[in-house]
């Protein structure tokens, strides 16, 4: 975070003050934009984990599908 911090102020300082002001505009709009837009995603990546075990194209013998999958580029 600290690089970020110090990359933002190396920005503002080589800004004309035409540009700082858009700079700070757009500063506002993400901020209010990120207090009025929950979470986009409650989901966790252990969420997502796992169901691809189900699938039709994955279910079955693992070495018959790896047989399968090399034969595809035959």
């Amino acid at each position: 975070m600290q690089a970020i911090k110090s990359r933002l102020r190396e920005i503002e300082a080589n800004l004309s003050p035409e540009a700082l002001t858009l700079w700070l505009e757009f500063g506002d709009f993400l901020r209010q934009r990120d207090a009025n837009e929950p979470t986009r995603c409650k989901r966790t990546l252990r969420d997502l984990a796992g169901g691809l075990e189900n699938a039709d194209a994955l279910s079955g013998d693992p070495v018959t599908i790896q047989e399968k999958l090399r034969n595809e580029w035959n």
